[in-house]
């Protein structure tokens, strides 16, 4: 894994209360019932992984970094979480009816397995933040997170002497990719 991407779990508690939650809109129109076993691939802290255990029986998270994981273990106590990657999927083949992942690194991986047509749903919506909130999602996006901790703290004091109060409502898309299991 690239020390970029490791460097969301020196952010996790960050990412957890800043980045924006999926709107339930996201899941609308999916061929899944409400009794599919679905995997949440590269879970983070469980942000997609919430609203599945909302609509699916069984939801199984797989989050590689340690400290998002712990996250999500905390926060979606309803979902199995398991340590695992896209390249190493800690289930048997055909376990699972379908996969989400917002990753589209993942997409090649996902079309190799035992799935249909990969496909992707996009829901706009607004992220509503204060101002710590604004520092927050800034510290968790991994080129900030991936920097040493001088450039980091520059970067944020930079970033706090530009921005007022807030609120801010910031455009967004939620965008997730899924397959079914043919």
């Amino acid at each position: 894994m690239a020390e970029r991407a490791r460097s969301f779990d020196r952010v996790a508690e960050e990412y957890e209360r800043a980045r924006p939650e999926y709107p339930p809109t996201v899941l609308d129109g999916l061929p899944l019932t409400g009794d599919a076993e679905v995997l949440d691939l590269g879970a983070g802290t469980g942000k997609l992984t919430r609203l599945l255990t909302q609509r699916y029986r069984r939801v199984i998270a797989v989050e590689p970094l340690d400290g998002m994981r712990a996250i999500l273990e905390r926060v979606v106590p309803d979902a199995e979480s398991r340590a695992g990657s896209a390249e190493a999927i800690p289930l048997a083949d055909r376990s699972i009816n379908g996969v989400f992942d917002v990753a589209p690194p993942w997409h090649d991986v996902i079309a190799r397995g035992p799935f249909g047509e990969v496909r992707e749903c996009s829901v706009p919506h607004d992220h509503l933040l204060d101002r710590a909130g604004v520092l927050d999602n800034a510290r968790s996006v991994s080129w900030v997170a991936s920097r040493t901790k001088e450039e980091r703290e520059l970067i944020m004091r930079r970033l706090g002497e530009l921005i007022g109060d807030g609120p801010f409502a910031i455009p967004n898309r939620a965008n997730i990719m899924w397959a079914v299991r043919a």
